[in-house]
């Protein structure tokens, strides 16, 4: 039961997980939502909480630090406090709980506002609404790719994600495959089925003879893997499964992996809709990023 981000991780034994197992991932989904915020600090408010779980004879006490802009700041309050009126209420010391919730729910909350307000006076002329959207537009842009890469992939199970770099040569494909190993990218080759040397020379991969064979490129990282399963001179192609994206910490690797290409290659490189250059969801030129 020590996922949990925090200071003061307990460990229990299994029969107090079994009781406490619904107060952590209760938990455990607030500091999942906070992971993907990505709000400058000095946008951020700051509040500290206690919940409380646990059953008849033994309560666990938690302290719960967050830095989040204030809106979120509110909800993963909001969240925490629900914690201790569900799970704490079957806990030792059950009648004063709530009660010790509350007035800390509302303590804090007070201070989230007392620190927006501080925020409201470094934008001259903003209102609270306007605050509210400009730490939205800038708390969520992984998120947004979050949710195009994964796109229908919970109900369409052969869903893929393409990753191109386009306008490319043989030199660009050279310094695409020298960036992966400089990068410490797990890299198999395979011709035929068969695993061998990925060639040092990538003049190599475009013989002749081995055009005839079925060649792949597996790449590996972060727990995923992109797979190239054509070498045209003209283009560098990768295909991601984004049932594989399956947290924010790799989604920022992949990103990087999108990055390694076009910082290597010195060209842009896109992460699109399978079989739709076109339908691109981020690229990332050598200068600098952007997203569509």
């Amino acid at each position: 039961m020590a996922r949990i981000r925090g200071d003061g991780i307990c460990e229990f034994d299994s029969a107090k997980d079994g009781l406490v197992l619904g107060s952590e991932e209760a938990i455990q989904a607030v500091y999942d939502e906070a992971e993907w915020d990505e709000t400058p600090p000095d946008r951020c408010v700051n509040f500290v909480f206690h919940t409380y779980v646990g059953f008849l004879t033994f309560v666990i006490q938690r302290e719960h630090r967050l830095s989040l802009p204030p809106n979120l700041a509110r909800e993963a309050l909001w969240r925490l406090h629900r914690v201790n009126l569900t799970w704490g209420l079957l806990a030792y010391g059950a009648l004063f709980i709530p009660l010790l919730s509350y007035f800390n729910y509302l303590a804090q909350k007070s201070y989230i506002r007392a620190q927006e307000k501080r925020l409201e006076l470094l934008e001259p002329g903003s209102c609270d609404v306007g605050l509210r959207a400009v730490v939205a537009e800038r708390s969520y842009p992984l998120r947004e790719i979050w949710n195009a890469i994964r796109g229908e992939c919970e109900t369409d199970t052969d869903l893929l994600r393409d990753i191109y770099v386009r306008d490319a040569d043989r030199d660009a494909w050279q310094s695409a495959l020298d960036g992966l190993r400089s990068g410490g990218y797990d890299m198999i080759y395979s011709c035929n089925d068969e695993i061998a040397d990925l060639p040092t020379d990538v003049c190599d991969l475009f013989d002749p003879s081995l055009q005839k064979c079925d060649q792949v490129l597996f790449v590996r990282f972060a727990g995923m893997q992109a797979n190239s399963h054509s070498f045209l001179p003209h283009t560098i192609d990768f295909v991601i499964d984004p049932k594989e994206v399956a947290r924010r910490g790799q989604l920022v690797e992949l990103l990087k992996f999108v990055r390694c290409l076009a910082d290597a290659t010195g060209n842009d490189a896109i992460l699109t809709a399978e079989g739709d250059p076109d339908a691109i969801i981020y690229r990332v030129s050598p200068a600098g990023s952007r997203t569509e």
